[in-house]
């Protein structure tokens, strides 16, 4: 289960730093049956919503469910359970803090194709993996990491910090005989000849 951070310089992607999310934690709402398949346990039905809105941005509760559980098959279930499985996955998109539903569908790509680089690496350190796999898993792993790069790029575009800096020139004096210029600005070369 992810616990919010304790250290008050770490913002977190999608929510803001505040007492109460400093030690908010997404309650496990789900447990493994003996039979197999899971059992939701909710003592509060008003709050079990509004934590998995809060989880995935997306009002529709279908859909809510359909992005969790495909967050969670990206795990394995096999080892750790499967309703930890689930509970590993909205917290993770509960961290991330989608907004809407695109930014949801794309943080559980990102659960995806994080879990699969780690997995290429674990499979690299393997202690008696011969150097040939080693070197096809960290390939593997690279284009995954590199790929979540990507997807992290796009998420932040989304949520508008592309990191892009925006300056507004509000006066601008120009003297009797003075020329101003604006618009972009480029040099030429380095040379006296402008080449």
């Amino acid at each position: 289960m992810a616990k919010k951070s304790d250290n008050k310089d770490l913002q977190p992607m999608g929510h803001p730093v505040t007492a109460a999310t400093l030690t908010r934690e997404l309650p496990a709402y789900w447990q493994d049956n003996e039979g197999g398949g899971l059992k939701l346990v909710v003592e509060d039905v008003a709050q079990y919503e509004a934590d998995l809105q809060a989880a995935t941005g997306v009002q529709n509760s279908r859909l809510r469910c359909h992005l969790i559980g495909q967050a969670s098959e990206t795990q394995k279930t096999a080892v750790i359970g499967m309703a930890k499985s689930v509970d590993n996955a909205a917290s993770l998109l509960f961290e991330i803090a989608p907004r809407n539903a695109l930014e949801c569908l794309l943080a559980v790509q990102m659960a995806g194709v994080h879990n699969a680089a780690m997995e290429m690496v674990k499979r690299a350190v393997h202690p008696e993996q011969p150097s040939q796999i080693v070197d096809q898993c960290v390939t593997r792993a690279n284009r995954l990491t590199r790929t979540f790069l990507l997807q992290l790029e796009a998420l932040q575009k989304l949520r508008g910090q592309t990191g892009q800096q925006r300056v507004v020139v509000e006066h601008v004096t120009v003297a009797a005989g003075g020329q101003a210029v604006i618009g972009n600005v480029e040099t030429g070369g380095g040379g006296r000849d402008g080449a």
